[in-house]
Formats: C-alpha cells, sequence, structure tokens
C-alpha cells in the first residue's frame, strides 16, 4: 500500500525552459521592486549595544582580522553569521540594507524554482514569484531598515525550507539535478542556525520534507536509491560540519568549542539551575526574583560575589526596560535578567576568558543544584535551559498571545514603508554611517542639517532642537572642540575660553520645520526655525551660522513617491490576506480530509503543512517570549512567517485547483 501511495506520484517531472517573454517579465518585475528599495535610510540606534550596534563591532572586529574580537560576556552572546553577512557585504561595497533586498529577492526565485515541477504554467509560477516578492514585510521599516539580523532572517528561512523543497521535487532525477539543491540545503541550513539561538526550531519542518523524500525514493525507486538516500542525508553533514568550524575557531581564539556562549553546557546549567529554585511568590515574568536570588546568595559563594551587582546600580538600570515595557517596577523580568545576569559576572573580573567564565558558572550550578539536592533550597527538577519551568498557568495567556500573533500575522499589523528614526549619542552613530554604507534617517535626506558655533562669555549656552509645536527632537546639542573661533577672537585681543568648545552640528527631522532654541540659564534668547536663523553677536551671545540644509529636496520627493507606493502595495496585502488566509485555512483541512480518503499524499500537502508548522513553532515560541519574558510579538521577530504565510496559502490554492481540475476530469471519463 505504502508503494501505492508514493507511486501515484511523479517526482522524475522534466521541466521546460521558461518561454523568453517569462524569463523578461521575471527580470522586470525584480527590478522595479529592487528600485522601490533603492534609498531606504539605515535606522540607527547607538544605544543597541546588545543588538544593532553590537553586530556592527563584531563585524568591524572581523574586518580587522581578530575573528569577533576580544573575549568579553558580549562576544559570543549571539551567532555569528549575521556580523559575518555585514563584514562579507561591506566588502563587496554593497549598502547594507540594499543586500537585504538581493538576499531576499533570491530567496524568492530559490523557492519559486523549487515548486517549479509542481507548476506547469509559467504564468503561475510568475504570479507567485510576485506575491511573494511584494511581501509588505520585507520593506518595512523596524525590520528591514536596521542592521539587525532580522533583516536576513525571513530570506535565510525562505532559502532552508526552499532548497528542502526543492530537493523533494526533483527526488527522481539524476545526481546532476540533485546535487546543487542537497548541498545548498547544507548550506543555508548552516547559516539559518548559526544566525539566530533557536535556529534548531526550524528542524521538524525540514525534517518532515527530507523524511517524506527519502521514504518515497526508498519505496518507489529501483535504482540510485543509495545515492538518493545519501543526498537527503549530506546536508545535515554540511550543517554539522559547520558547526563544527565555527566551534573549533572560537576554541583557537576563546578556548571554548561551542557556537555561542548562551547554548553552552556550563552557562545553561547555571542558568537553569537559578530558574529551578521556587519561588515565594510566583511571577510569570521574573524567573529568579528577589526572594530566590537571596536564598541562592546564602548557599552559593560564586552566586553572592555578583550580588552588588544585581542589587546595586547596575540592576537598578536594568529594572528600568522592566518598569518601561512590562510595568514590573520592584523586580528584574526574563528579557533582561539573562544580560544582567552575564554583565554582572563580567563586572566581578570572570570574564577574563572563556574558561574563567566557564568554571564560574559550573561553580554556581553545583552550589545551587547541591543546596537542593540537601534540602537547603527547595526546588523543581534539574535542568539546564533558558526557558523558564513550565507552569499551569502559562497556558491561558499563552494561548491568548498565539492567538493574537496569528491575527496580527494575516494583517500585516504594524506595517510602515517609511523608516523609524535614528536615535542615540551622536558619537556612537559613527559605527553605523561607517559599516552600512547607506545613509541614516537623520542625516539629511528627509531632515534638516543645520552647522555653526555659539558660545557666551560669561556662561554656558544650552542648544535645543524642537518641532513647531515646541517638542524636543534633540535634547542638549553637544558641543565640539573650535581653536580656530578661539584664535579668531585672541588674534583682536579678546580671550574667550568658552569658545574652545563652540562649534556644534545638528541633523533633524522635524514635521513642519525644526526650530534652535538657545538658552542662558533659564533664559532663551534665540528660538528660529533653521532657514530662518542669522549669525548674530551681541556681548553675551556670539552665534555664527556656517550651513544651513534643508534636507535633499528631489531626493526627499522621489524616496516620498516610493513609500506611498509600497504603502498602497501593502494595504492589498492588508485587505486581501486576511480573507485568503481563512480560505487557504479551509481548504488545506478539505485536502488533509481528501488525502486521507484517497491515501495519498503530494507534494504541495509536504510542503504546505512543513510551512504551516514552520509559522504555528515560531509564534509558539515568541507567544512563550511574550508570557514569560519580554514583548515579542510584533513585526521584528514574526519577520519570517510572513512569507511562509504567502508561500503556504499559494501552494494550497494552488494544489486545489489541481484536485478539483483532476476530479473534473475524472468524472467525464
Amino acid at each position: 500500500m505504502l508503494k501505492a501511495v508514493f507511486a501515484r506520484f511523479s517526482n522524475g517531472v522534466r521541466t521546460e525552459p521558461f518561454p523568453a517573454w517569462v524569463k523578461l517579465a521575471f527580470l522586470l518585475v525584480i527590478a522595479l521592486r529592487l528600485w522601490l528599495s533603492v534609498g531606504q535610510t539605515v535606522a540607527a540606534n547607538g544605544d543597541s549595544g546588545y543588538d544593532d550596534r553590537l553586530f556592527l563591532t563584531l563585524a568591524r572586529n572581523l574586518l580587522e582580522g581578530g575573528w569577533l574580537g576580544r573575549f568579553n560576556h558580549l562576544t559570543l552572546a549571539k551567532g555569528p553569521f549575521y556580523p559575518i553577512w555585514v563584514a562579507v557585504v561591506f566588502l563587496l561595497g554593497i549598502p547594507l540594507l540594499f543586500s537585504y533586498q538581493l538576499l531576499y529577492a533570491f530567496a524568492c526565485m530559490v523557492f519559486t524554482l523549487a515548486v517549479r515541477p509542481l507548476v506547469k504554467r509559467p504564468v503561475v509560477l510568475l504570479i507567485f514569484f510576485t506575491v511573494l516578492l511584494f511581501n509588505p514585510m520585507s520593506y518595512s521599516g523596524q525590520v528591514m531598515d536596521r542592521p539587525f539580523r532580522e533583516g536576513i532572517y525571513p530570506a535565510l528561512t525562505m532559502l532552508v525550507l526552499g532548497s528542502a523543497a526543492g530537493l523533494l521535487t526533483r527526488r527522481g532525477q539524476g545526481l546532476k539535478k540533485l546535487l546543487p539543491w542537497s548541498v545548498f540545503l547544507g548550506l543555508s541550513l548552516s547559516a539559518f542556525y548559526l544566525t539566530r539561538e533557536e535556529g534548531v526550531l526550524i528542524m521538524p519542518s525540514v525534517l518532515l520534507i527530507i523524511s517524506f523524500a527519502a521514504v518515497s525514493m526508498l519505496v518507489t525507486r529501483h535504482g540510485g536509491r543509495v545515492r538518493g538516500l545519501l543526498l537527503c542525508v549530506l546536508p545535515f553533514c554540511v550543517w554539522l560540519a559547520s558547526i563544527g568550524v565555527v566551534s573549533e575557531v572560537n576554541r583557537r581564539h576563546y578556548g571554548v568549542f561551542t557556537t555561542v556562549e548562551l547554548k553552552s553546557p556550563a552557562f545553561l546549567a547555571a542558568y537553569g539551575a537559578l530558574t529551578r529554585v521556587k519561588h515565594e511568590k510566583w511571577h510569570p515574568m521574573v524567573p529568579v526574583p528577589r526572594d530566590v536570588r537571596e536564598r541562592v546568595y546564602k548557599v552559593s559563594p560564586a552566586f553572592a560575589e555578583i550580588r552588588p551587582f544585581l542589587e546595586g546600580d547596575l540592576g537598578r538600570a536594568w529594572t528600568v526596560n522592566s518598569c518601561l515595557y512590562l510595568s514590573v517596577c520592584d523586580d528584574i523580568t526574563g528579557g533582561w535578567f539573562i544580560w544582567l545576569f552575564r554583565e554582572a559576572v563580567s563586572a566581578v573580573g570572570r570574564y577574563e576568558s572563556a574558561k574563567t567564565a566557564a568554571d564560574y558558572y559550573r561553580r554556581i550550578s553545583a552550589e545551587v543544584n547541591g543546596a537542593c539536592k540537601d534540602g537547603r533550597l527547595e526546588c523543581g527538577p534539574e535542568r539546564a535551559s533558558l526557558s523558564p519551568p513550565w507552569d499551569n498557568r502559562y497556558l491561558r495567556p499563552l494561548l491568548g498571545s498565539f492567538k493574537t500573533g496569528v491575527v496580527s500575522l494575516a494583517r500585516f499589523d504594524g506595517f510602515s514603508a517609511a523608516s523609524a528614526p535614528t536615535v542615540g549619542p551622536e558619537e556612537l552613530l559613527e559605527i553605523f554611517r561607517d559599516m552600512t554604507g547607506g545613509r541614516l534617517s537623520s542625516d539629511g535626506l528627509l531632515g534638516q542639517r543645520l552647522v555653526g558655533w555659539a558660545f557666551s562669555p560669561d556662561s554656558p549656552v544650552y542648544i535645543s532642537v524642537h518641532n513647531k509645536e515646541g517638542e524636543i527632537i534633540s535634547d542638549g546639542v553637544k558641543f565640539s572642540d573650535s581653536p580656530d573661533v578661539y584664535d579668531h577672537f585672541l588674534k583682536d585681543g579678546k580671550s574667550f575660553p568658552n569658545a574652545r568648545k563652540a562649534r556644534f552640528f545638528i541633523t533633524a527631522h522635524c514635521a513642519g520645520g525644526c526650530y534652535l532654541y538657545i538658552k542662558k540659564g533659564d533664559a532663551i534668547v534665540e528660538r528660529t526655525r533653521f532657514e530662518n536663523l542669522k549669525s548674530r553677536w551681541t556681548p553675551d551671545l556670539y552665534f555664527t551660522v556656517d550651513y544651513v540644509n534643508n534636507g535633499f529636496a528631489e531626493q526627499t520627493r522621489l524616496r516620498g513617491m516610493k513609500e506611498r507606493l509600497l504603502t498602497e502595495i501593502a494595504r492589498v496585502y492588508q485587505r486581501a490576506v486576511p480573507v485568503l488566509s481563512i480560505l487557504a485555512l479551509a481548504a488545506y483541512i478539505a485536502a488533509t480530509v481528501l488525502n486521507i480518503k484517497n491515501r495519498e499524499v503530494t507534494d504541495f500537502y509536504v510542503i504546505s503543512t512543513a510551512l504551516i508548522m514552520a509559522i504555528v513553532i515560531r509564534l509558539l515560541i515568541l507567544a512563550m517570549i511574550e508570557v514569560s519574558s519580554f514583548p515579542a510579538m510584533y513585526t521584528v521577530y514574526m519577520s519570517s512567517a510572513y512569507p511562509l504565510l504567502l508561500i503556504s496559502s499559494a501552494l494550497i490554492f494552488i494544489d486545489g485547483e489541481r484536485l478539483i481540475l483532476r476530479k473534473t476530469e475524472s468524472k467525464k471519463v
């Protein structure tokens, strides 16, 4: 029976070359999509020392030849592939944000080619490709405008599942056709796994597709079975080899054989030991509350070493995030405790090397687990994990968050064609300008730039930028050294010490125009639009405007036109996809019933099931993070699920049409 099930489907289909007009149409669609993305500005966050700025720093270290740089608590905290990507595109001279679009377009083409043996009509494939390529979240602000690993994560997700699908749909063909898909699956799986720490969660979907291909080869083929099965195993060999190579490089540089320290046994054991201790009053968002910490300090001398930092100024600084985002103001929630924990360990000098850090974490786990074993601490089962211990009280909010995520996913909530604003101190933004190869969202394309100098001979001068409503856009503009200004007055016999540091550089974006406020003490001595500013020299204030730029008018107009067009395209998706998703779900359920009745499993069905599985797993993980650690159910973290929703829906409809046509033809016969 099993052989009959698989024998129903041709898995050695030869595809004909695309007609010339179809190739031209593909090229025109790609050209239009890339043109709409050219000029997107970088949303830089200078304060993102644990995210965006960290990745750029690691990439700079790679370019300088020191692997990921000097070892500290952040060096191996996150996967290395994204910094490698940033360094490579920098060397190639490709702007970082544009590299996202190139990779995404490539991933769309890979998936289109993967399902080509199943779709006979070129027009259907062209529509499939176009719908996938114009996925609104592939050009949305807060997702694709940041030097952040989510910029490449959706494309990597598609490349993994697309190459697995390509291997499945060509499983009846020869080595020349199968080998590239097998190798590419291994490479894309490696890149995916080394980008984010939860990369292994895509494995159920990959294994479903590859297992179906392997069983099909084993059951239906008479020749080349061993070769086919080896090609199904090869991707996982490539994946394991890549993990081994990166781990060995880390061992040579830092003395620890691992890809990411957060997944190392020593750290997981220490964190798991802390989270197994029972709470006096359970809070879903706080994995290691203060009462637990106080009890652990008494039984773990190693953990007690970091008490001054966990309970001192450092801990209070991290608690601000918990208070701001989750209204938990008296303790530290899970999304930030893990970073506070590591920073505190670094503060006591335990990050001199990877070995000293690992030894310290082992001491904590041994002391806490020992106290649990002998009854000094009341604990749950021994564990080594970053996830909190399961409590049934998580279930209801988990399901609620999952439901919210499903609705938000289908509606493309949070889309914006405009780049997010740049924030952070100017001195921390230079690495963004240097490493991304693009213009920051604050660098004049959509804003105003003012250069000049100002000082008062007898008191400090305070400068701020406001919009037309008087709201502060930039508070406390910093002054830089200006020896030329000091020398100018000195030649006239006037010595003004305050003139030594008087020059300012301001870039700001204000709807309706920017206003400059100059204050001496509590008095405002100047309040004028940038373009109306004039130099003034008075005995109590010397103020000079060297340069005013009201933005690049033509570029601003072009960018605005592109954003309006992209917004209109996104509205089509926002209106159509929720309805189509419901219809696709109904069609999938119907196809499931029909497949069971007919004892058949199609390639369409297997691929769609794998994609749906990947979406569900992704949303469940985000829902668990949402209810236990920090806000996670929003566009940045959901970005990889949007293309999977579009692909799975499209394949379900295409398969449904095929089943209807086949049923109609059978009735005619």
